[in-house]
C-alpha cells in the first residue's frame, strides 16, 4: 500500500493570538501542490509493543529521512498516536521517497504523518474518522489539514478546517530556497499576546474576502487581500528570501509570498509559459525551483 504526501502552501496566514497552551490561534489559506512524498506500507510484524521503521527509497530530499532520529520522526510519531488510540502494538515499516524539502513551510513532515496515518487506517480499520483526525491534531497542527487535503480556510491552531470545493486551476511555481527557518522561534519573533487581534465578525469578513477573491479568478483580487504575517520577520533576517519573492513580482508573477513560516517562496500565474520565464530569473537565488499545479481536492 502506499499513499502520496502533497505538500501545502499558505496563500494567506495570520497569526492572531498567543493562547495559554502555548499555541497560536492563526487563520489561513491552505492548498495542496502537486509535490508530494510517496510513502509505502512496507510490512507489519506482531510484537508486545510499537516501534516503527522508516526506510529511505529515494527522492530529491533523501537526506532528511537519514538525519532525523526515529523518535522525532512525525511518521513514526503518527503511527504510534494511532496505535494508542486504537489500543494496538506490533511492528510497522514504512518507506519514503522524499521530495518536499524541510524546513520550508510546505509541511512536509506534516504531509507524511497524515499519509501514515491514512495507510494505518486502510490496513488496519480501527478508527472512526472523527477519531483519525484527533489523532491527527495530537501529532501536529498542520496534520489535521493534510490528512483532509484539497483546500481550506484554517482556524484554530490549525484544526478548524473549512473546506473549499473548487481549486483555482493556476500554474504554481515553488522555489525551495535551502534556507531552514525555525518555525518556533519565529512564532516567537512576531511577538504575539494573548489578546485576539481581531474579533469574530472581522474574520468571518477576511475570510469571505479571500473566497470572493477566489471565486474571481483574478490572481490580483486575491493578491490585494492575502498576506503572511511572518514576511515582517523572516524577510528582515533572510534577505534573500524577500529579493526571491520582489523578482516574482518583477517577472511576471500577479502574486508571489512566502510559504507558512518559510523559506519557499511561492508564485502564482495565469500559464506555464509566463511561471518559466519568472523561474530564470531566481537562477543562483533559490535552490531548486518546481512548477506545478494545486494537487486538487482529495477525500481522506
Amino acid at each position: 500500500m502506499e499513499s502520496k504526501a502533497f505538500a501545502k502552501i499558505n496563500l494567506h496566514l495570520e497569526v492572531l493570538n498567543k493562547r495559554q497552551d502555548g499555541f497560536h490561534e492563526i487563520l489561513s489559506l491552505m492548498a495542496e501542490v502537486d509535490v508530494f512524498d510517496l510513502l509505502k506500507f512496507v510490512e507489519t510484524r506482531p510484537s508486545e509493543k510499537v516501534s516503527v521503521s522508516i526506510l529511505p527509497d529515494g527522492g530529491d530530499y533523501a537526506d532528511i529521512i537519514r538525519g532525523i532520529p526515529e523518535g522525532e520522526n512525525l511518521i513514526a510519531k503518527a503511527v504510534r498516536a494511532y496505535c494508542t488510540k486504537a489500543g494496538i502494538t506490533g511492528e510497522y515499516v514504512f518507506s519514503i521517497t522524499k521530495n518536499i524539502p524541510a524546513g520550508a513551510g510546505m509541511g512536509g513532515g506534516s504531509a507524511d504523518a497524515a499519509a501514515a496515518l491514512r495507510l494505518m487506517n486502510t490496513r488496519l480499520e480501527c478508527l472512526s474518522p472523527g477519531k483519525l483526525a484527533s489523532v491527527a491534531l495530537e501529532v501536529g497542527a498542520d496534520v489535521p489539514f493534510c490528512l483532509a487535503g484539497g483546500m481550506a480556510v484554517c482556524r484554530g491552531i490549525g484544526e478548524r478546517i473549512e473546506r473549499l470545493a473548487a481549486m483555482p486551476d493556476w500554474t504554481v511555481l515553488v522555489a525551495d530556497m535551502g534556507i531552514h527557518v525555525d518555525t518556533g522561534a519565529a512564532y516567537a519573533m512576531l511577538g504575539r499576546g494573548a489578546e485576539p487581534r481581531f474579533d469574530e465578525s472581522a474574520i468571518r469578513r477576511r475570510i469571505e474576502r479571500l473566497r470572493a477573491a477566489l471565486a474571481s479568478g483574478r490572481l490580483e483580487d486575491l493578491c490585494g487581500e492575502a498576506r503572511n504575517d511572518f514576511e515582517s520577520v523572516v524577510f528582515e533576517r533572510q534577505p534573500a528570501i524577500r529579493e526571491a519573492r520582489d523578482r516574482l513580482l518583477r517577472n511576471g508573477a500577479p502574486c508571489a509570498f512566502m510559504t507558512g513560516s518559510g523559506s519557499a517562496v511561492v508564485g502564482l500565474f495565469y500559464g506555464e509559459d509566463d511561471a518559466k520565464r519568472a523561474r530564470d530569473e531566481l537562477s543562483g537565488l533559490a535552490r531548486s525551483v518546481r512548477i506545478t499545479k494545486f494537487a486538487g481536492a482529495r477525500r481522506c
